[in-house]
């Protein structure tokens, strides 16, 4: 007879205790597997950041790029963004990482930093390369885990662009991890091109254009606005171009240099206009002050000018102070332009008379011998004055007449005054 044995048998006992320890296996590798997850995004990433935004600061401080004045320099651990003098092996100039920020970073392996920088004509860039002796990528459990890596890196991206300081807002700054190896990366630019936003220090260039949501805003104290052309905002036919032809409703300047300014609908409103070329006005010009100029010549013929300094050429002045009378009816047809004293068969030039003027000479006697006979009812000799007129000049003749001989002659004592005219009828 058989009996029944109350209770668990060793048999029973031994399958209890394996799924038990199988559930137990599989919860303690799920935890661990959660903690691996929440120390890559925690921690890791968090030192990560910490490090990217020291990076940033640290090629963004001043002075920087004679800092790193080499064109490419590598640097292993930490301690160059440590402060000297405050920290232990510190050589920054100033706090970038807290003395205390580890070597290496926790949980990972031992992975550590090496950071190598370039210098690009002054601006900076850094690549951080974040991998255990070796070269070997992210370490969990003794075994490479690039799921980690890629939890730490996206983690890291999401901490350090809460970063908006100074330095994180004109620097560009990425962290990637190779799927392959677990080996992390960080890249830090100054350089404008690698730069997605606009940048306060001028530094980069837009490839699009820049819309105002709406009217209102402006560009403040700006030195120099670079643009092909400028277009009111509101009437587009109204348009500025330095290099073209501008469109304006009115100009209305203190002072202004131009080449060629046309007014269509209103007037040019300047307190002073210059020209360093030719300015054409071809309507009524007003100037309320004065006017300027070393002298004002007539746009029809070049010949005519005024020079308030020099010599002017005008045709004629009307005098109102005359009752309207032109300068020209005052003066007399003859204008002087040289005397000379002549003798016998002297040559007197013509003069050159502009504006059909006519050469015209006036002789008057000076000095002549005047010969008498020895009775004194011989009369006295008459002398007597001429000119030959010849095509470029007058010739001079001055005789007087012998009344014993019978003959002109000359002598040369005779003298008169020649005055040489221009006669304008």
């Amino acid at each position: 007879m058989v009996k029944r044995t109350r209770g668990f048998s060793l048999i029973e006992l031994l399958i209890v205790l394996i799924v038990a320890s199988i559930i137990m296996t599989l919860w303690v590798q799920r935890e661990s597997r959660q903690f691996d997850y929440q120390h890559a995004r925690g921690i890791v990433a968090q030192r990560l950041a910490e490090f990217a935004n020291a990076v940033r600061s640290r090629l963004a401080f001043p002075n920087a790029p004679a800092d790193f004045a080499a064109p490419t320099q590598t640097i292993a651990g930490v301690n160059w963004l440590k402060e000297n003098g405050t920290c232990a092996g510190g050589t920054a100039p100033t706090q970038f990482l807290p003395c205390d920020f580890p070597d290496t970073l926790p949980g990972t392996g031992g992975m550590s930093f090496t950071t190598t920088i370039t210098n690009t004509a002054g601006r900076l860039s850094a690549v951080v390369t974040v991998a255990g002796p070796g070269g070997v990528g992210y370490r969990a459990h003794n075994r490479v885990r690039v799921d980690l890596a890629g939890e730490a890196a996206s983690a890291a991206m999401g901490f350090a662009r809460t970063s908006f300081t100074p330095a994180g807002l004109i620097t560009f700054m990425d962290i990637q991890s190779d799927p392959a190896t677990g080996v992390i990366t960080i890249s830090v630019d100054t350089t404008p091109n690698a730069d997605p936003w606009l940048r306060t220090d001028g530094n980069n260039t837009m490839n699009a254009d820049i819309t105002f949501s709406g009217g209102g805003y402006n560009i403040n104290n700006a030195n120099t606005v670079n643009a092909q052309r400028l277009i009111d905002r509101d009437n587009p036919a109204f348009a500025v171009d330095p290099a073209g032809t501008s469109t304006m409703n009115d100009v209305n300047t203190q002072s202004a240099t131009v080449g060629t300014l046309q007014a269509l609908n209103a007037g040019i409103n300047a307190a002073a206009i210059g020209a360093l070329d030719s300015d054409k006005i071809n309507a009524r010009s007003v100037a309320t002050n004065e006017v300027v100029a070393d002298s004002i010549i007539d746009k029809n013929n070049a010949s005519y000018f005024v020079n308030p300094d020099g010599v002017s050429r005008i045709n004629d002045v009307l005098l109102s102070s005359k009752g309207d009378r032109p300068l020209s009816a005052m003066l007399s047809p003859w204008v002087f332009i040289q005397s000379y004293i002549a003798r016998h068969n002297d040559l007197i030039k013509k003069p050159t008379c502009q504006n059909g003027g006519t050469p015209r000479i006036i002789l008057t006697l000076q000095q002549a011998v005047v010969l008498v006979r020895e009775t004194s009812t011989t009369p006295a000799a008459r002398p007597r004055i001429s000119l030959v007129v010849n095509p470029t000049n007058w010739q001079v003749k001055i005789q007087s007449y012998d009344w014993q001989t019978r003959t002109w002659s000359s002598d040369p004592t005779n003298v008169a005054i020649a005055q040489v005219y221009c006669y304008y009828p």
